[in-house]
């Protein structure tokens, strides 16, 4: 016999999965506004972002990719697709010419300006206004979710994007070979 005000295990999947559609459907809409406003796919739009808040200087592919937790691939390709768009610039170091530096262009720098908040760091500074106690329990519910979902194995950068892999650009050997000015 069920408790009353209890829900039945059907009635308790149902609104978890419809928890889950609203979250996708929320993550789906600030991408395409995103992409409205700016043009840009999520994983560009936060590498511009982190490398305007890159200091001091310019940065390394190494350093997005660090400040992203993505590959090196899928760096390289985000920075490929930013410069065929005049976003950044690629510049190899004079003194150690292993070495390629990168800088926004004024268009690069337009396009932040522009553009909105991404939606991982307003979850994020809402999610702080929440006690450490509430915090611990969303983290244990959701890794519960995706245990159920038999996605523990599944890489996944802290970025909240629509797009099942992140591929920004063709594979290397389908695209032109360029070599940075300097």
């Amino acid at each position: 016999m069920r408790s009353p005000g209890l829900a039945s295990d059907t009635d308790v999947a149902d609104r978890i999965l419809r928890a889950l559609r609203r979250i996708l459907r929320r993550v789906s809409s600030h991408s395409r506004a995103i992409g409205r406003a700016t043009g840009l796919t999520i994983p560009q739009h936060l590498c511009l972002r982190a490398l305007a808040a890159h200091a001091p200087g310019p940065a390394t592919a190494a350093d997005l990719g660090r400040a992203l937790q993505v590959s090196a691939p899928t760096t390289s390709r985000l920075l490929d697709r930013l410069e065929d768009a005049g976003m950044i610039r690629r510049k190899r170091d004079r003194k150690d010419r292993r070495r390629v530096f990168l800088t926004l262009t004024e268009e690069g720098r337009a396009r932040i300006a522009q553009s909105p908040e991404p939606l991982q760091e307003e979850f994020v500074r809402r999610l702080r206004g929440r006690s450490a106690a509430r915090r611990r329990e969303l983290l244990r519910a959701l890794e519960t979710i995706v245990e159920l979902l038999e996605a523990t194995s599944m890489d996944a950068s802290p970025v909240l994007t629509p797009e099942v892999e992140v591929r920004e650009s063709p594979p290397r050997e389908q695209r032109p070979r360029r070599t940075p000015p300097g």
